[in-house]
């Protein structure tokens, strides 16, 4: 016999001082005596014989002698006493589980999960019963279900309770998890056993040259059928920002070549169509485009049966065609009326002068030579505004010359032209937080004032003077509405992507700094910045948003990573549930019976010596009684 939680002198101590404490309980009980006095004079000695006497002896000593047993017997099932012989030949094992997206893969019966299930549940059951075992279900990253446990109903539980995920399998990170856990919390090295598909990433390739003495491989050997979807990315047309372009990649994980027909909807109306021609164990590329203005979810399906169904389909959410609401105040709308309609992200409306509001509902609004007028409560572009007006004007007789673009403003950029002569021209007098987009030699001719709201100010006609034949016209106003209205022009690029690691490169020219990172769900996802480069990193289905300056990228890691590679261990790796060693007899297990006759011991001390008392349990204090007796 021996104690699996405490040494015999730990034992012998906390015994010891527990015992001591109870029978110093017994002796400081007081006696119990009764008084009656006639008068007050006799009352002083009456109360001193009434003190406190230390006894000497115990009037209850069996009360004493069953808790002391009692006590003994709840130390010995702290204790754990175990009759038999201490067993120093268990091992401790590690069982790697894989549970990644191809062990979701249909058989005739359940799925390629259930099969290695299976032959899990068979390796447990030839194991010594002295052994100890971890379950590590492997995903994209190895995930402990239980800690080195000895209780096979636990262990046979949290196999039965796996599921598929949606990661591939990477074995060097899972033998890696599996020998840190072994280091730090294994009494005896036991094997790592893994057992599964057999299917591996390409990284984890090269490692058969490294892998464990202690590794035993338990295959369960299948052929699914499956032609899945790799990944998917699209963003707006550059010439028609009112159609979709999409590129969607699919893999044949087969070794036979393979005719795959795609379908694609918005809200639920067909929207794209077409046939994949793939050969076998490769990947081939798909372009298709729809026309489409509204937000709806983008449905994507490839039409086959397969064993695999989690990567024959796609959702993906697309934002709505956002448009700028513009109204022109002018007595001649045809001036503006080609710029404007050039562009269907903006939607323009024209009113006359007389018209005019400053509560109008709008995104901006062109004051075309408008009067000293109340500025508008929304951005505004004023064309030659009159004297008196928001901003200091001061009229140029004859011919102005532009001669430089100084601001280092959204405004001036990719604007370079200059000598170009306006007649009719005026400058204007900058109030603090203007700023001069263009300059001539009598003063600014364009000034922008920022805040909310924004506006500009042009000192020129520019469909009314020279400008109307330069190019500079209608790059001065699409910087003017990117500037006022940002959200319209923001450039969107949506990728559907494989879960776990994530790079998404950045657009030309972003500054790292004012990249921002964030994501849809509940669960913050991991990122670092790297140059020109974002590196995102889930093991479970999220959707990231990146955004750089006017672009936004929205990143759905919501495909299944498939593992490309059928691993073929060593001939030197053992492979069958030969050689596990044979069970040894465990030490019968005594505290569950010590704990239940301590507990009845401590209920029979109080049913046959406290139940008068019991909130005097352990103290049998008594106190003193003392009666009055009213004189005649």
């Amino acid at each position: 016999m021996f104690f699996a939680n405490l040494g015999l002198f730990e034992f012998l101590a906390l015994f010891g001082s527990v015992s001591a404490v109870t029978v110093a309980l017994y002796l400081l009980s007081r006696a119990r005596k009764r008084h009656s006095v006639s008068t007050l004079r006799f009352w002083a000695a009456a109360a001193e014989s009434a003190k406190q006497q230390h006894r000497r002896r115990i009037d209850q000593p069996w009360s004493l002698l069953l808790q002391l047993l009692s006590v003994l017997l709840l130390l010995l099932a702290i204790a754990q006493p175990r009759i038999g012989k201490r067993d120093d030949g268990s091992r401790d094992h590690v069982l790697l589980l894989d549970t990644s997206a191809w062990t979701g893969a249909r058989l005739a019966q359940g799925n390629w999960l259930r099969e290695i299930q299976i032959q899990a549940l068979r390796w447990v059951r030839a194991l010594p019963v002295q052994d100890r075992v971890m379950v590590v279900r492997v995903d994209s990253t190895p995930a402990p279900a239980t800690r080195f446990e000895s209780g096979r109903r636990v262990i046979e539980e949290a196999i039965r309770r796996s599921h598929p995920g949606a990661g591939a399998f990477v074995l060097d990170e899972a033998l890696e998890f599996a020998a840190n856990a072994q280091r730090l919390n294994a009494k005896r090295l036991g094997e790592v056993v893994y057992t599964g598909s057999g299917r591996i990433t390409t990284r984890a390739a090269a490692l058969p040259a490294g892998l464990p003495k202690n590794l035993r491989v338990l295959p369960v050997v299948k052929h699914p059928v499956n032609v899945g979807i790799t990944r998917v990315n699209m963003r707006r047309s550059a010439a028609d920002s009112q159609i979709w372009e999409g590129v969607m990649a699919v893999r044949n994980y087969t070794n036979s070549p393979r005719a795959v027909s795609f379908a694609g909807a918005l809200g639920g109306s067909p929207a794209v169509s077409g046939t994949l021609n793939i050969a076998a164990a490769a990947e081939s590329v798909a372009n298709f485009e729809f026309r489409s203005r509204a937000a709806g979810w983008f449905d994507l399906r490839l039409g086959v049966n397969d064993d695999l169904a989690l990567d024959n389909r796609l959702t993906i959410e697309l934002p709505a065609l956002k448009t700028a609401r513009v109204i022109v105040y002018s007595d001649e709308p045809a001036l503006f009326r080609p710029l404007l309609a050039a562009d269907p992200r903006v939607e323009a409306s024209y009113s006359p002068r007389s018209a005019y509001s400053p509560e109008a509902p709008a995104d901006l609004v062109i004051l075309d030579r408008m009067g000293a007028v109340a500025a508008p409560k929304t951005n505004a572009i004023w064309v030659r505004p009159a004297p008196g007006g928001a901003i200091g004007v001061k009229p140029a007789p004859g011919e102005l010359t532009i001669t430089d673009w100084p601001a280092q403003h959204p405004l001036s950029a990719g604007l370079r032209t200059k000598d170009l002569r306006l007649s009719g021209a005026e400058t204007f007098t900058l109030a603090d937080g203007d700023v001069a987009i263009a300059e001539s030699a009598a003063g600014p001719l364009i000034a922008a004032r920022g805040g909310q709201p924004k506006a500009v100010f042009l000192g020129f006609h520019p469909f009314q003077s020279a400008m109307r034949f330069e190019l500079v016209t209608p790059l001065l106003f699409g910087n003017v509405v990117h500037w006022m209205v940002p959200e319209v022009f923001r450039q969107w690029d949506i990728q559907a992507l494989t879960i776990g690691a994530v790079q998404v490169a950045l657009p030309a020219g972003a500054d790292p700094k004012a990249v921002r990172v964030s994501s849809d769900g509940a669960a913050p996802v991991p990122y670092t910045i790297d140059g020109s480069e974002v590196r995102l990193f889930s093991a479970e289905p999220a959707t990231v948003r990146v955004l750089a300056g006017s672009s936004e990228q929205v990143v759905s890691m919501s495909l299944p990573r498939i593992s490309e590679t059928a691993w073929d261990p060593p001939a030197s790796v053992r492979r069958d549930l030969r050689g596990l060693g044979a069970s040894t007899a465990l030490p019968r297990e005594t505290w569950p019976w010590l704990a239940a006759l301590g507990l009845l011991g401590l209920l029979a001390d109080w049913f046959l010596f406290g139940r008068q008392r019991p909130w005097k349990f352990w103290a049998r204090a008594r106190a003193p009684e003392i009666r009055l007796r009213r004189a005649s």
